[in-house]
């Protein structure tokens, strides 16, 4: 940067502090409390005089979740000693009130802090223990849990300490606090779902944390992060967003760990006085590494991120240093024109200029003082009464109604102002309800929504859960046609898998729809109009989280030009489609997360976009569990008129099926079959692809077809070919002498999923209640049991799969295992049987050797020895891996892949769907299994 040329920096930080008369830093959100007999306040009285507060605090907590398993405990100002961690259950809230936040306190060398081990003040567990057994940490079922208007304080020689740990999943939230640590590892470790108005200061990191509970993004808002000793945030797999996020005084703004990777993205953020480097970007040659940026200022910053060697579209000479602002940055997988993979690039666009740091976009609550209590006006909140009349004579006296925990039961729409609030504490204990065939929501017609915001209004929905139930099919738990000025944060939308009674135990609501198929409409599924329509309206849609398989979908936005801005949704469980966009226009949609389940959302769309316009898509997680029983065709559907643009997207899965594409262009056909990448433009119509050049004149070749996931494909040494379809649970062979399949009979009752091995007519194959049956030349079949491995066994291992490293060391480390008998060797029988159900081919590891593992979860290929060290050989995924007879190696991936000795792809073969597993006959021929057919390549040396 030439000298002189400094820029002029505007910071407007007007943090989001929730009550309107507490806008600035550190200032209280909530002077005194809201009126609710079933949130306790935390009694201080023993506390006085700076005793020590521990096990009295402890001793609420425990209380509060006796009597009623969820809730908010109420914490007064004042100061709070603490001298050990305070454990907080899942789903209660500690929120503080007071003219000042109530401060935590840890003194000066308090003992259990000093060691070397992150030792958290406040841990936010799951499920309290029974007694004498072990807290269990956070959970991806550890839900509605916060920490608010509440304050830390670290003394001196306290290396250890951190100030929350907050592994935790959906509602989630931290908020309107601030932690100073004069010594301590971290502020927040390990976090998870929504945080904002955060202040971290001091200690080794503001925020260190790896992959959040239930996977998906963080996101962190309007918050700053100063003064830390190695950088503002480590972060690993957390999907990292940020929006309005100021970090200064340290050495690194944000590292990603050397071999590590994450789905970072800041938007409208400042990096301030940073001695190193502002990213450290870890492994940014892995697929799932991806680092994107917009709006990013740099002031006084060394240098934006380290040497990146020869990733494409890096120029050291033209990285600036010092004060200059990055317009836009992506690192990582861009997806091409074609929908095609072309490699991990750098595409970064900056100047030197002015930065204005933008004034948050979210509006806070009123002051408490404005909240008018609905049971004071007349509701009952018990479930049983009729509180329709009541709330909405309440709406139509009151501007900012105060829900108390309970279940409002309507039996008719809610009819918002345009300036209604309605505010609750937790959208577990406080729900708005109706019983099923609730009559003005049951029959055919057209939609009647539980609540109505009005056309243009600036209301606020705050705390509070929506359930429509599962037979009231004219139902949509909310139509929000509020203007841009507007919110809905922390609502979750009940319904379906992951209802719980209020004592917090699973709930079997509606037992008559358990195991039904998903298209039976007359069980209730995706019968109900969406959760939330979003009908000519926008606003901020914060912390969000929709899960009711009885509705058509969980979120629907139509026919709207207003701004909106979803920062942190949850989209799940719809029988038909998560997320629809239809004729939209002006949206940023950060930290979107969707789930399919095994019967809810077993045939969903995940996104559908049509006639939707400039929408920019950050962090996009699409997720389908290890549940599924089969193969789904692509999660994102694009159609006429769409003009999108999508940074850091990331489609995977718990199990073997996650979608196979991860987009469908309905304009051209054409299918995206990258499943992570960090840029995509601006989605015009994908042109079709050119045609790959063949592989050493190689052309595949059906063998076979009319299956629906092909896998375990084994080359037999007399030319056949053994495999199994693993989701109709055969065992089939492919017989050369006649070129048809033969489907091996099995014992009843058995399921295969996955061929093992096949030796001197021998065959294993593993079952999907995790035996392990042998067939003889004969056909006669037997169980194998388990049994002790030798030290000196050679092992058979899976080579390829839906695992990650740590998934096939532990199979490799079993001490027990399944004698295979002859040259087969064992295979080990883990606890966890899954790693070897997931896998799509096996192979004999023997002592002294190594051979190759190709890891889809986690996107690499790794080099494994007999002794359990591995080696990386190549950042790219795939289910499965063989051996050229040249040195090469084929993977199963996006397409059949070629790679020379060192990992290098060299070559692509196209498969016309997705591939699954690949193995090397004696011949040279490559056997190639896809969903639906069998495939063969010849391959020949040049």
């Amino acid at each position: 940067m030439k000298s002189g040329l400094l820029m002029a920096v505007s910071v407007c930080l007007a943090l989001s502090v929730g009550a309107a008369a507490a806008q600035q830093r550190g200032a209280s959100a909530f002077l005194t409390r809201p009126t609710d007999d079933n949130a306790p306040t935390f009694n201080a009285v023993q506390c006085a005089n700076h005793a020590d507060c521990t096990a009295v605090l402890q001793r609420a907590i425990d209380d509060l979740q006796s009597a009623r398993h969820q809730g908010v405990l109420w914490i007064p100002e004042g100061s709070y000693r603490l001298s050990g961690t305070v454990t907080v259950w899942t789903g209660i809230r500690l929120m503080g009130f007071g003219q000042h936040r109530p401060v935590f306190e840890l003194a000066d060398n308090t003992s259990g802090f000093t060691g070397d081990k992150p030792h958290p003040l406040f841990h936010f567990a799951h499920e309290r223990p029974k007694p004498g057994l072990p807290v269990q940490d956070g959970t991806s079922d550890t839900f509605y849990s916060a920490f608010e208007n509440l304050d830390i304080t670290v003394g001196s020689g306290n290396p250890a300490a951190s100030g929350i740990r907050f592994h935790v999943a959906q509602h989630g939230i931290l908020a309107h606090l601030s932690i100073t640590l004069k010594s301590g590892h971290s502020a927040l470790q390990d976090v998870g779902n929504v945080a904002f108005d955060v202040h971290l200061k001091g200690g080794d990191f503001g925020i260190d944390t790896g992959k959040t509970a239930p996977g998906w993004p963080f996101m962190l808002m309007d918050s700053e992060i100063d003064g830390q000793h190695v950088a503002g945030i480590r972060t690993r797999e957390a999907g990292m967003t940020l929006e309005r996020v100021t970090i200064a005084q340290t050495p690194v703004a944000i590292a990603i760990p050397e071999g590590q990777v994450d789905q970072l993205f800041l938007s409208n953020s400042l990096f301030r006085n940073i001695s190193d480097s502002g990213i450290q970007t870890g492994n940014v040659k892995n697929a799932w590494s991806q680092i994107s940026a917009q709006n990013l200022g740099c002031v006084g910053v060394k240098r934006l991120f380290p040497d990146l060697g020869d990733v494409p579209g890096y120029r050291r000479s033209e990285m600036k240093s010092g004060t200059f602002v990055v317009d836009r940055l992506r690192l990582g997988v861009a997806v091409g024109a074609d929908g095609g993979n072309t490699g991990v690039h750098l595409a970064i666009a900056s100047h030197i200029g002015t930065f204005a740091m933008l004034v948050t976009d979210v509006v806070g609550l009123p002051a408490v003082n404005d909240w008018v209590s609905v049971r004071a006006l007349g509701a009952s909140g018990d479930g049983l009464h009729d509180d329709t009349e009541a709330l909405q004579t309440a709406i139509d006296g009151h501007r900012v109604l105060f829900f108390p925990a309970g279940r409002y039961r309507l039996t008719g729409t809610l009819h918002l102002r345009s300036d209604t609030v309605l505010v609750g504490s937790q959208p577990f204990t406080t729900q708005i309800v109706l019983a099923d065939n609730t009559p003005a929501f049951s029959g055919t017609g057209s939609m009647i929504p539980m609540v109505e915001a009005p056309r243009g209004g600036s209301n606020v929905l705050s705390g509070i859960g929506i359930s429509a139930g599962a037979f009231n099919p004219r139902a949509a738990g909310v139509l929000w046609q509020a203007g841009p000025r507007s919110l809905l944060e922390d609502v979750k939308f009940f319904g379906g898998r992951g209802t719980l009674s209020a004592d917090g135990k699973p709930l079997q609501v509606y037992p008559a729809t358990a195991g039904v198929d998903p298209s039976d409409v007359s069980k209730g599924w995706g019968t109900q109009f969406p959760s939330l329509l979003v009908r000519g309206g926008g606003g901020v849609f914060r912390g969000i989280w929709s899960a009711s398989g009885f509705a058509k979908a969980g979120l629907t936005i139509e026919d709207t030009a207003v701004p909106g801005r979803i920062y942190g949704f949850s989209c799940e469980h719809h029988m038909r489609n998560e997320v629809q966009l239809h004729s939209i226009s002006g949206w940023r949609i950060e930290a979107l997360q969707t789930e399919e389940e095994t019967e809810q959302g077993r045939d969903a769309i995940s996104l559908e976009a049509r006639d939707a316009k400039d929408v920019i898509f950050a962090n996009l997680f699409q997720y389908r569990v290890s549940r599924s029983v089969g193969p789904a065709d692509h999660a994102t559907e694009i159609g006429q008129n769409a003009s999108l643009e999508f940074a850091n997207v990331h489609v995977f899965a718990g199990g073997r099926y996650a979608f196979d594409n991860s987009m469908l262009d309905l304009r051209t056909g054409v299918r995206t079959r990258v499943r992570d990448f960090a840029s995509m433009g601006t989605v015009t119509p994908l042109v079709k692809p050119v045609a790959f050049s063949a592989w050493r004149g190689a052309k595949l070749q059906v063998l076979a077809s009319g299956f629906q996931d092909v896998t375990g494909v084994i080359a037999e040494a007399d030319g056949n070919v053994l495999f199994t379809d693993a989701v109709a649970h055969r065992l089939l062979r492919w017989e050369r002498a006649t070129r048809l399949v033969k489907e091996l009979d099995v014992p009843a009752g058995f399921r295969p999923v996955v061929a093992v091995s096949s030796e001197r007519g021998f065959v294993t194959v593993l079952g999907a209640d995790n035996r392990l049956l042998e067939l003889a030349p004969d056909g006669a079949a037997r169980d194998v049991a388990t049994a002790a491995i030798p030290s000196d066994a050679r092992l058979r291992l899976p080579a390829g799969g839906h695992s990650n490293l740590a998934a096939v060391v532990t199979v490799q480390n079993a001490s027990r295992g399944f004698n295979l008998g002859r040259d087969a060797g064992w295979l080990p029988s883990p606890k966890d049987m899954r790693p070897l159900l997931y896998a799509s081919q096996f192979a004999t590891l023997l002592p002294g050797q190594t051979q190759l593992q190709a890891l889809e979860d986690g996107a690499r290929i790794v080099r494994l020895s007999a002794d359990g060290a591995h080696v990386p050989f190549a950042e790219i995924g795939g289910t499965s891996l063989a051996a050229g007879a040249f040195g090469e190696s084929y993977l199963a991936g996006e397409q059949l892949l070629v790679l020379d000795r060192e990992g290098r792809q060299v070559g692509t073969v196209a498969v016309p769907e997705r591939p699954t597993a690949v193995t090397a006959g004696g011949d040279g021929t490559l056997y190639v299994g896809a969903r639906s057919t069998l495939y063969s390549l010849p391959v020949e040396a040049h």
